[in-house]
């Protein structure tokens, strides 16, 4: 079930994007960004998303040893936005790990953690497998950071496939409208994931952009400044060096480069206005 709520100004301000810069002036605001709420501040675990499983709490960095289902019931509980999400991303983490719990039983001995990990994964009840694209469609709605990204891994209904099978069906061009806009938005309030959307997808590197060099510039540099900005304390192998955006930047204008520079600019002020 495709995201109905969202506005058609939204789809308006990805199909606005999706134009290259070749002016200096700026572009106008996004139309998403008056369409949607503000984006509620979020702590330190929405740089854990991209490892592919959010924690249960906000300061949640050991292991719940509850069994999952409660951990979700719970997060569903607070009406919470934020919380859809991160039960959502419970579910994901359990989902893409269900081919290897299936052959736990070829390892010998057993990792442990492994086991411990099946346990908690088994109390998912169907209907909560099921629920998890209305927890997503909950946090995106919402504005949540994150949401974004979370929506372009989950594909149009649940099938990313879809992308390259059926490019022509309305369906699936309404999803591919609806995620752009969704991760720019995102993207530009400096959500880690979603700059990393943006960078490789304006880099020709995702079937939901077309391919644009200053946009592509812009989220690099922003990418890089926001990596920067979160210390996360690891490497992060595809962080833009100097180096890389300097031969992104040779292939621009300067009046390009300049409003890549601008536009980055402006991201990495929202991040350090929204916090960490």
């Amino acid at each position: 079930m495709l995201l109905s709520g969202l506005s058609v100004g939204l789809i308006g301000g990805a199909v606005y994007y999706l134009s290259t810069p070749t002016q200096v002036a700026a572009p106008a605001p996004l139309y998403a960004e008056r369409a949607m709420p503000k984006p509620r501040l979020q702590s330190r675990t929405d740089r854990l998303q991209w490892m592919g499983e959010v924690p249960a709490t906000a300061t949640d960095r050991q292991e719940d040893p509850r069994p999952l289902a409660n951990v979700i019931n719970a997060l569903i509980a607070t009406r919470n936005p934020s919380d859809a999400l991160k039960a959502y991303e419970i579910v994901e983490g359990c989902e893409s790990r269900r081919t290897l719990f299936e052959h736990l039983s070829e390892l010998n001995p057993v990792p442990p953690h492994l086991l411990a990990k099946k346990m908690q994964c088994d109390s998912i009840t169907d209907v909560i497998r099921r629920s998890r694209y209305d927890y997503l469609s909950t946090a995106a709605y919402a504005g949540v950071p994150g949401a974004g990204s979370a929506w372009l891994r989950h594909g149009p209904s649940g099938d990313p496939e879809a992308l390259r099978s059926r490019p022509n069906d309305p369906l699936v061009i309404e999803w591919k409208q609806q995620a752009s806009a969704l991760v720019i938005r995102d993207g530009d309030q400096g959500d880690f994931n979603a700059l990393q959307d943006l960078m490789n997808g304006y880099g020709g590197k995702s079937p939901i952009f077309n391919a644009d060099p200053s946009r592509e510039l812009a989220y690099a540099m922003a990418y890089k400044d926001v990596v920067d900005l979160l210390q996360l304390g690891m490497p992060i192998t595809n962080q833009p060096t100097d180096a890389e955006l300097a031969t992104l930047a040779a292939n621009l204008t300067p009046e390009q480069v300049s409003w890549a520079k601008a536009k980055a600019a402006a991201i990495v002020a929202a991040r350090r206005k929204r916090g960490n």
